[in-house]
């Protein structure tokens, strides 16, 4: 009898998960990891956060239950989130007007993957741009969601920073209506984000043409803080111009297996609310039905606690500093090491830094057990004060 599976062909391997098996097999005592996107301390282990640990103390002692939670969430979740996310400037005026819809997402992914068919089924969106390059899991998010997935220039391995020029003049000529992928800070896989005056003129352009823009926050805190991280968020608002936000915990509460984040829809009149949440929810409810608990109650529990809130801005300011540090501790070790310029490593911002690498250096240096992308893209959090030495040596050697 023939298989019916028999026609299934082997998927390529995801080039993150095939860097760990590699790294895991390598027997190495010196062995650097630098592929995975997690936070690590400065012995390389995952950190649970204080603040989320007294949170579940808490929860625990509560003895709540495990019944389901609302499609889109519950109501304590959806109001500490958007008190947190939204309080301040434009986005404060609109959440008082009622033209802030928020739902519980599986963290940014799932908040993508919900947002993507919600523009293809209701906002009749039939093309997304992304930057050159992207979260690679952005292409399958979005063509999973049935919209086609173009791209515009972003990254500039000369200057290793931002094409802006090349990125405004294909902008410009993007069909008016199209939605556009914006990394809000911390900009996956480069770390070079625009400035303040560069965002302005991208918005101007964005607004001009009426493009969509699908603001994608995952990395919120990493940059510079809590709020001013949301400063493209809040330009778009005071711009008038209609968005919509996918926000994650995963990094800034290390939440990453609890896959907890949100979507949120800008609307432009508060009696767009319950139509939209209605479509919405239908899409959130054939996905998944209903979002998972705790994490959900982890989040809410710290937001809404004064006290935890200060401990946790205080601990996303602990992992921020670490990142930074590491940052100047390789560009400085390079700097004795090399006569390159490395200046765009403490330039860029975030989990993520571009070193500029070919794909033959980083070959050679998983020869000396230091595994990265093929693309030359390093998870910061992967480097500390015991591998930096051995790094930046290894780096060095594969430059010469």
């Amino acid at each position: 009898m023939l298989s019916i599976y028999k026609s299934i062909r082997l998927a390529k391997p995801d080039p993150i998960l095939g860097l760990s098996a590699a790294f895991l097999r390598d027997p190495s005592p010196s062995k650097i990891n630098l592929g995975v996107g997690a936070y690590r301390d400065n012995n390389g282990n995952p950190w649970t956060l204080p603040s989320v640990a007294l949170a579940e103390e808490a929860l625990a002692r509560s003895h709540g239950n495990h019944e389901y939670v609302p499609i889109l969430g519950s109501q304590k979740y959806i109001d500490s989130v958007q008190e947190f996310l939204f309080k301040e400037d434009k986005l404060g005026q609109l959440l008082r007007e009622g033209k802030i819809l928020t739902g519980q997402g599986l963290s940014g992914t799932g908040s993508l993957r919900v947002l993507g068919e919600f523009m293809h089924s209701h906002l009749k969106i039939k093309t997304i741009h992304v930057s050159t390059p992207t979260w690679p899991n952005h292409v399958n998010v979005f063509t999973n969601s049935s919209l086609k997935v173009a791209k515009y220039p972003y990254y500039d391995p000369q200057t290793k920073g931002l094409a802006f020029h090349e990125m405004l003049d294909s902008l410009s000529k993007v069909p008016y209506g199209d939605a556009i992928l914006l990394h809000s800070c911390c900009h996956n896989p480069t770390g070079v984000d625009p400035t303040q005056d560069q965002w302005r003129e991208i918005l101007a352009i964005i607004k001009k043409r009426q493009l969509f823009p699908v603001i994608d926050m995952a990395y919120q805190g990493f940059a510079e803080s809590l709020q001013k991280d949301m400063f493209v968020p809040q330009l778009t608002a005071k711009l008038g111009i209609p968005f919509i936000l996918s926000q994650s915990f995963a990094k800034n509460m290390g939440l990453y297996g609890e896959r907890i984040g949100s979507f949120s829809i800008i609307l432009n009149d508060e009696s767009e609310f319950e139509p939209v949440k209605s479509q919405i929810s239908i899409v959130a409810r054939a996905m998944y039905s209903s979002p998972p608990k705790h994490g959900a109650e982890i989040v809410s529990y710290i937001l809404t606690n004064d006290k935890l809130l200060a401990q946790w801005e205080t601990e996303v300011s602990i992992m921020r500093d670490r990142l930074a540090n590491m940052r100047h501790s390789l560009y400085e070790e390079l700097t004795r090491r090399t006569d390159n310029d490395w200046s765009h490593l403490i330039k860029q911002k975030g989990m993520f830094a571009f070193t500029g690498l070919n794909v033959n250096q980083v070959h050679k240096l998983r020869e000396k057990n230091v595994y990265l992308t093929d693309n030359g893209r390093i998870s910061i959090a992967g480097i500390n004060n015991h591998n930096v030495n051995h790094l930046a040596d290894a780096i060095a050697q594969v430059c010469k």
